[in-house]
Protein backbone atom coordinates (compact mmCIF):
# COMPACT_ATOMS: atom_id res chain seq x y z
CA UNK A 1 0.00 0.00 0.00
CA UNK A 2 1.38 3.66 -0.99
CA UNK A 3 -0.50 6.23 0.57
CA UNK A 4 -0.31 10.12 -1.15
CA UNK A 5 -2.16 13.46 -0.05
CA UNK A 6 -4.85 12.97 -1.96
CA UNK A 7 -5.78 15.80 -4.73
CA UNK A 8 -7.91 18.91 -3.76
CA UNK A 9 -10.56 18.32 -6.83
CA UNK A 10 -11.87 15.05 -5.10
CA UNK A 11 -14.89 14.44 -7.80
CA UNK A 12 -12.37 13.31 -10.55
CA UNK A 13 -11.39 10.40 -8.51
CA UNK A 14 -12.48 6.86 -9.47
CA UNK A 15 -14.91 5.95 -6.34
CA UNK A 16 -13.94 2.10 -6.52
CA UNK A 17 -10.22 0.93 -7.03
CA UNK A 18 -9.73 -1.17 -10.11
CA UNK A 19 -9.69 -5.30 -9.41
CA UNK A 20 -6.58 -6.53 -8.16
CA UNK A 21 -7.21 -9.79 -10.59
CA UNK A 22 -3.67 -9.28 -12.20
CA UNK A 23 -0.72 -9.86 -10.11
CA UNK A 24 1.11 -6.75 -9.58
CA UNK A 25 -1.95 -4.73 -10.18
CA UNK A 26 -2.65 -1.59 -8.86
CA UNK A 27 -6.27 0.08 -7.37
CA UNK A 28 -6.63 3.59 -6.10
CA UNK A 29 -9.15 5.53 -4.02
CA UNK A 30 -9.39 8.16 -1.98
CA UNK A 31 -9.57 7.66 1.97
CA UNK A 32 -11.23 10.36 4.33
CA UNK A 33 -10.42 8.52 7.11
CA UNK A 34 -7.43 7.31 9.66
CA UNK A 35 -6.54 4.59 7.30
CA UNK A 36 -6.00 2.26 10.50
CA UNK A 37 -8.67 3.40 12.88
CA UNK A 38 -9.24 -0.12 14.16
CA UNK A 39 -12.26 -0.77 16.03
CA UNK A 40 -14.52 1.55 13.94
CA UNK A 41 -14.32 0.45 10.46
CA UNK A 42 -11.99 -2.36 8.35
CA UNK A 43 -10.59 -3.00 5.15
CA UNK A 44 -10.96 -5.52 2.55
CA UNK A 45 -10.06 -5.89 -0.49
CA UNK A 46 -9.37 -8.87 -3.12
CA UNK A 47 -8.59 -12.23 -1.78
CA UNK A 48 -7.05 -11.10 0.87
CA UNK A 49 -8.64 -9.57 4.53
CA UNK A 50 -7.11 -7.10 6.78
CA UNK A 51 -6.18 -8.70 10.43
CA UNK A 52 -7.07 -7.00 13.70
CA UNK A 53 -3.83 -6.00 15.80
CA UNK A 54 -2.90 -7.04 19.29
CA UNK A 55 -6.04 -6.96 21.52
CA UNK A 56 -4.19 -4.58 23.78
CA UNK A 57 -6.89 -1.76 22.97
CA UNK A 58 -4.31 0.28 21.23
CA UNK A 59 -4.19 2.05 17.32
CA UNK A 60 -1.39 0.37 15.87
CA UNK A 61 -0.59 3.28 13.12
CA UNK A 62 -1.18 6.68 13.14
CA UNK A 63 -0.65 7.31 9.19
CA UNK A 64 1.40 10.48 9.26
CA UNK A 65 2.44 12.75 11.67
CA UNK A 66 0.21 15.46 11.28
CA UNK A 67 -2.87 13.31 12.47
CA UNK A 68 -6.21 13.51 11.08
CA UNK A 69 -6.06 16.97 9.97
CA UNK A 70 -3.39 15.69 7.09
CA UNK A 71 -6.56 13.98 5.65
CA UNK A 72 -7.64 12.88 3.25
CA UNK A 73 -5.21 10.61 1.46
CA UNK A 74 -5.07 8.49 -1.74
CA UNK A 75 -4.04 4.55 -1.04
CA UNK A 76 -2.42 2.64 -4.12
CA UNK A 77 -3.07 -1.06 -3.62
CA UNK A 78 -0.41 -3.35 -5.20
CA UNK A 79 -0.68 -7.30 -5.29
CA UNK A 80 2.72 -8.87 -5.54
CA UNK A 81 3.79 -10.16 -8.76
CA UNK A 82 3.45 -13.86 -9.21
CA UNK A 83 5.21 -16.23 -6.55
CA UNK A 84 6.47 -19.94 -6.50
CA UNK A 85 3.48 -20.81 -4.29
CA UNK A 86 1.25 -19.18 -7.38
CA UNK A 87 3.23 -20.72 -10.32
CA UNK A 88 2.73 -24.08 -8.27
CA UNK A 89 -0.63 -23.95 -7.57
CA UNK A 90 -1.76 -23.41 -11.21
CA UNK A 91 -0.01 -26.49 -12.74
CA UNK A 92 -1.00 -29.30 -9.66
CA UNK A 93 -4.20 -27.36 -8.35
CA UNK A 94 -2.96 -28.10 -4.46
CA UNK A 95 -0.74 -26.84 -1.94
CA UNK A 96 2.44 -28.37 -1.31
CA UNK A 97 2.40 -27.65 2.48
CA UNK A 98 5.54 -26.97 2.43
CA UNK A 99 6.57 -23.67 0.15
CA UNK A 100 6.80 -21.48 3.44
CA UNK A 101 7.55 -17.12 2.76
CA UNK A 102 6.91 -17.99 -0.97
CA UNK A 103 9.07 -15.48 -2.67
CA UNK A 104 8.17 -14.19 -5.85
CA UNK A 105 9.22 -16.13 -9.15
CA UNK A 106 11.28 -14.52 -12.19
CA UNK A 107 8.24 -13.66 -14.05
CA UNK A 108 6.63 -12.12 -10.45
CA UNK A 109 9.71 -10.09 -10.07
CA UNK A 110 9.24 -8.35 -13.66
CA UNK A 111 5.75 -7.65 -13.15
CA UNK A 112 6.98 -5.24 -9.72
CA UNK A 113 10.32 -3.75 -12.15
CA UNK A 114 7.32 -2.96 -14.34
CA UNK A 115 5.07 -0.87 -12.21
CA UNK A 116 8.18 1.30 -11.32
CA UNK A 117 8.97 1.48 -15.59
CA UNK A 118 5.83 2.18 -16.40
CA UNK A 119 5.39 5.10 -13.68
CA UNK A 120 2.04 4.09 -12.81
CA UNK A 121 3.07 5.20 -9.14
CA UNK A 122 3.20 8.75 -8.92
CA UNK A 123 6.80 10.59 -7.60
CA UNK A 124 5.09 11.86 -4.11
CA UNK A 125 4.48 8.70 -2.42
CA UNK A 126 4.44 9.53 1.17
CA UNK A 127 4.54 5.77 3.04
CA UNK A 128 4.58 2.91 1.57
CA UNK A 129 3.39 -0.24 3.64
CA UNK A 130 4.27 -4.02 3.34
CA UNK A 131 3.33 -7.00 4.86
CA UNK A 132 6.62 -8.94 6.37
CA UNK A 133 5.86 -11.98 3.78
CA UNK A 134 8.55 -12.32 1.28
CA UNK A 135 6.47 -11.91 -1.90
CA UNK A 136 5.19 -8.18 -0.52
CA UNK A 137 8.44 -6.91 0.57
CA UNK A 138 10.36 -7.84 -2.54
CA UNK A 139 7.21 -6.44 -4.65
CA UNK A 140 7.58 -3.45 -2.64
CA UNK A 141 10.63 -2.53 -3.21
CA UNK A 142 10.84 -3.50 -7.18
CA UNK A 143 7.99 -1.33 -7.38
CA UNK A 144 8.81 1.56 -5.57
CA UNK A 145 12.76 1.18 -5.30
CA UNK A 146 14.07 3.23 -2.01
CA UNK A 147 16.12 6.86 -3.57
CA UNK A 148 15.59 9.93 -4.95
CA UNK A 149 12.24 8.93 -6.51
CA UNK A 150 11.20 6.66 -3.50
CA UNK A 151 8.68 6.73 -0.88
CA UNK A 152 9.29 9.05 2.31
CA UNK A 153 8.97 6.10 4.60
CA UNK A 154 8.63 2.69 4.02
CA UNK A 155 6.97 0.40 7.02
CA UNK A 156 6.41 -3.02 7.82
CA UNK A 157 3.82 -4.53 9.84
CA UNK A 158 2.12 -7.82 10.22
CA UNK A 159 -1.34 -6.05 10.18
CA UNK A 160 -0.69 -6.31 6.31
CA UNK A 161 -0.20 -9.99 6.24
CA UNK A 162 -2.85 -12.34 4.18
CA UNK A 163 -4.98 -14.56 6.20
CA UNK A 164 -2.97 -17.72 6.47
CA UNK A 165 -4.51 -20.41 4.49
CA UNK A 166 -1.68 -22.14 2.60
CA UNK A 167 1.82 -22.74 3.30
CA UNK A 168 2.99 -19.63 1.78
CA UNK A 169 1.31 -17.76 4.21
CA UNK A 170 4.09 -19.14 6.89
CA UNK A 171 6.36 -16.25 7.56
CA UNK A 172 10.41 -16.00 8.55
CA UNK A 173 11.46 -14.43 11.88
CA UNK A 174 12.54 -10.87 11.12
CA UNK A 175 16.12 -11.48 11.77
CA UNK A 176 16.31 -13.52 8.68
CA UNK A 177 14.01 -11.20 6.84
CA UNK A 178 16.50 -8.30 8.05
CA UNK A 179 19.52 -10.13 5.82
CA UNK A 180 17.08 -10.57 2.67
CA UNK A 181 15.77 -6.57 2.88
CA UNK A 182 18.10 -4.29 4.68
CA UNK A 183 16.43 -1.66 3.32
CA UNK A 184 13.24 -2.42 5.69
CA UNK A 185 13.00 -2.69 9.38
CA UNK A 186 11.66 -5.46 11.14
CA UNK A 187 12.51 -4.84 14.72
CA UNK A 188 8.83 -4.68 15.67
CA UNK A 189 8.11 -7.84 14.95
CA UNK A 190 7.87 -11.03 17.02
CA UNK A 191 10.19 -14.30 15.67
CA UNK A 192 6.52 -15.80 15.11
CA UNK A 193 4.51 -12.56 13.90
CA UNK A 194 1.83 -14.51 11.78
CA UNK A 195 -1.17 -16.47 12.90
CA UNK A 196 -0.79 -18.68 15.52
CA UNK A 197 -3.77 -20.88 17.32
CA UNK A 198 -4.04 -19.06 20.97
CA UNK A 199 -3.69 -22.05 22.46
CA UNK A 200 -0.44 -22.23 21.05
CA UNK A 201 1.24 -19.03 21.61
CA UNK A 202 2.94 -19.37 24.36
CA UNK A 203 6.47 -20.56 23.77
CA UNK A 204 5.86 -21.16 19.63
CA UNK A 205 8.67 -21.41 17.79
CA UNK A 206 8.71 -21.33 13.53
CA UNK A 207 9.04 -24.99 13.39
CA UNK A 208 6.45 -25.65 15.57
CA UNK A 209 3.80 -23.39 13.62
CA UNK A 210 4.98 -25.05 11.10
CA UNK A 211 3.89 -28.04 12.18
CA UNK A 212 0.62 -27.25 13.07
CA UNK A 213 -0.08 -26.44 9.35
CA UNK A 214 0.97 -29.27 7.69
CA UNK A 215 0.24 -31.60 10.32
CA UNK A 216 -2.61 -30.50 12.07
CA UNK A 217 -4.06 -28.43 9.72
CA UNK A 218 -4.67 -25.28 11.75
CA UNK A 219 -5.29 -22.47 9.53
CA UNK A 220 -6.79 -18.92 10.55
CA UNK A 221 -10.24 -19.14 10.72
Amino acid sequence: IFIIPAPSHRKKLPRTPRPLETMGAIGSNPCLEGCFSWGTKQAKGGSSSCRQPPTNGKRKFSATKGGPASWPKTLYLVRHGQSAYNEYYEKHSKDPMNLFDADLTQQGEEEAREINRSALLPKDIELALTSPLTRAARTCLLALPPGENGAKEYRVSAVMSEHLEASCDIGRPPHELAKVFPELTFGNLDDVWWYVPEEHREGITVAGSQRLFTEEGRREP
